[in-house]
């Protein structure tokens, strides 16, 4: 079933409850107040009627009461009146009455004791009263048949049935109609989905008056896709570059190793031979290991398992590092402020900060003529401060946009070692982190790469 229709059909079972209640309580508060009424106006008569038969009223007697009640203009369809006196013995009826001689011994208990009874019999309202006047005491049966109140409330009745009828109709239509028009935007929105592929990820949906909820739905879907769009590019990207690189060395084992199978080398020449696949081989292994990285580096932070890590050990142990690996580098760390909590030199973060350290420790020696770089390292409430400076060739200004980019090399690097992922993979490091890096730099006169980290992130 459609959601249209679903809304629809709880509009109308919601409506349609509130219709029949609301009928139900009309008819209910209307049946009480006609029989209210009309037992009034019974009352009225029966203790009329006593008060005239009464010893207070000398002048009538039974034969002319029984013509006053038979000529009386107020009196109801099946009207019958009877009285008895204080024994429940028959003194006086109504016309044409074939009522009991003797009230019945409960009866006549039950008006005693509580003055006034009220009951309905073979259709009709039957009001008993005790009647006390200064010389006598009387009871007062009176039954009759409320024909005006039957009659209003069966067109009250009908009334209601054929109104709920007609509003539920009613009801109906307005329901799936507003059902209709208030999922459009949600149907359009669909129909602009099924036409959104791999060949057309920069298409977005249209969000509407942009403030309702299906605006946000459409919002937040736009930027689902962004980052589709920009993970889809990232990945050919990654593909097209990673396959270039790769070919690179493979092509140059591939050539040395079939010149070894065509010629007839001594060992030295093959030894040479291997040793130069040797070094294809590693420089392989170490573009594979970037690749693996930086694809690791791009997945979401949450699937990174944090732990606490002490910033300024960080920074001692990538130097230590580096230095094995590069004994001529030279790599100075000054700290500035320093915070009295120690605690405020420990962030919640992964592993792969330490890569980043080292990227950018590396970076800094490696197109330096000095082969130096100056770490400085500052600590606020805030945040932490890490600047990496050297006095190298520097980056282009044409190239500082697209530096960030995986396998993008400046144009005055090329001389260089390398495959163009250190940066990019700093940098989703440090994102990962949620914090910034930043790059100034001028050609053949220094870099400096700021990076800032949420202090207890």
């Amino acid at each position: 079933m459609q959601i249209r229709t679903k809304f629809a059909l709880l509009f109308i079972l919601i409506a349609t409850s509130i219709v029949v209640t609301f009928s139900v309580i009309i008819y209910y508060l209307s049946y009480n107040d006609q029989e209210k009424e009309f037992y009034s106006r019974l009352r009225a008569h029966a203790l009329t009627t006593a008060k005239l038969y009464s010893k207070d009223v000398k002048e009538i007697n039974s034969k002319l009461l029984k013509v006053i009640d038979k000529n009386s203009v107020n009196s109801f369809p099946e009207e019958k009146i009877v009285v008895y006196n204080i024994l429940g013995m028959k003194v006086y009826s109504s016309p044409d009455d074939s009522a009991i001689t003797f009230l019945p011994p409960e009866l006549l208990s039950k008006i005693k004791l509580n003055s006034e009874i009220r009951f309905k019999q073979n259709g009709n309202a039957v009001i008993g009263l005790l009647y006390k006047s200064k010389d006598d005491r009387l009871i007062v049966m009176a039954s009759g048949f409320n024909k005006y109140g039957e009659d209003s409330l069966s067109f009250l009745s009908k009334t209601l049935i054929l109104s709920c009828i007609i509003t539920i109709n009613i009801i109906g239509l307005i329901g799936f109609f507003f059902s209709k028009q208030a999922l459009k935007p949600l149907k359009e929105m669909v129909s602009q989905v099924e036409n959104i592929s791999a060949t057309n990820l920069n298409t977005r949906v249209r969000m509407g008056n942009k403030t309702d909820e299906i605006a946000r739905l459409a919002t937040n879907f736009n930027q689902m896709l962004t980052r589709i769009e920009q993970a889809f590019e990232m990945q050919k990207s990654f593909v097209s570059n990673a396959a270039h690189e790769l070919r690179t060395p493979l092509t140059a084992m591939t050539g040395q190793l079939e010149v070894a199978l065509l010629s007839d080398n001594n060992a030295k020449e093959y030894k040479e031979i291997m040793s130069s696949v040797l070094d294809d081989v590693r420089e392989l292994n170490n573009l594979t290991n970037g690749l693996i990285e930086l694809n690791r580096a791009s997945m979401d932070a949450s699937n990174f398992r944090k732990q606490g890590i002490r910033v300024d050990e960080l920074l001692w142990q990538s130097r230590s590092d580096l230095l094995k690996r590069h004994p001529e580098y030279k790599v100075f760390i000054s700290i500035g402020s320093f915070p009295d909590d120690e605690k405020k030199l420990t962030i919640q973060g992964s592993p792969f900060l330490k890569t980043a350290i080292l990227n950018l420790m590396d970076n800094g020696c490696k197109f330096s003529a000095d082969k130096q770089v100056n770490v400085t390292f500052d600590v606020t409430d805030e945040r932490m401060k890490l600047v990496f400076a050297d006095k190298g060739v520097g980056i282009p200004e044409e190239d500082l946009i697209n530096i960030f980019q995986p396998f993008y090399r400046a144009s005055n690097v090329q001389n260089f070692g390398g495959y163009g992922i250190g940066l990019p993979l700093t940098y989703k490091i440090i994102q990962l982190h949620k914090g910034t890096m930043k790059i100034a730099s001028e050609v053949n006169s220094f870099t400096e790469v700021t990076i800032t980290l949420p202090a207890f992130t």
